[in-house]
């Protein structure tokens, strides 16, 4: 065993992926973080006031709250909401892998056990081992991880206009990236 999870010896790639996704996910959190403070020219009240509580969801909320109606005054409302309801998606993505436990099948598959969900149910748990895995598929993964990277650059290209002070116009031609659909969480 040369990894804290057996089932990433078998499946490096994937491992690597996943690594990626649990530890790049706060570079979303403060891409929002840059994008309300420069519509509210006022980095370290927002910084503080989505940091300083803990917990992902309050913060995404705290930034929603702060940055909606100056970036609707900018014209920039339908776009902060898809910001917002992308790292939302990404947290859903992330908390999946962050709370679950890794298996690879005997060398087959890799898959994930949910234990937060499956612990929520009222249904007996006698066994890790006899709760249902989702597979995962290298695919899927970089289905997941180019949705991450989507994400950070729409925030930076919400940031760009809030510091231009208005939406994009051909005479300031500030480029938002294709659009990319959001993958599924995991195989059924």
């Amino acid at each position: 065993m040369s990894t804290i999870m057996p089932a990433f010896d078998t499946f490096p790639k994937e491992g690597s992926i996943v690594g990626r996704l649990l530890a790049g996910y706060g570079e979303l959190e403060l891409g929002l973080c840059f994008c309300v403070a420069a519509v509210r020219d006022d980095f370290d009240m927002v910084f503080k006031a989505m940091f300083r509580p803990r917990g992902e969801s309050q913060r995404i909320a705290i930034g929603d709250a702060m940055g909606r109606e100056p970036f609707q005054r900018l014209k920039l409302g339908r776009r902060f909401e898809e910001a917002v309801a992308s790292t939302r998606y990404c947290l859903k993505i992330r908390n999946q892998y962050a709370h679950c436990y890794w298996t690879d099948d005997f060398g087959r598959q890799l898959g994930f056990v949910e234990l937060e969900d499956t612990a929520k149910s009222n249904q007996p748990v006698n066994n890790v081992f006899q709760i249902k895995a989702h597979d995962l598929t290298l695919a899927l993964l970089q289905k997941q991880e180019a949705y991450f990277v989507y994400t950070r650059r729409y925030l930076t290209s919400l940031e760009h206009c809030a510091r231009a002070g208005a939406a994009p116009t051909p005479s300031h031609p500030l480029t938002f990236p294709q659009k990319v659909k959001r993958p599924i969480l995991c195989s059924p």
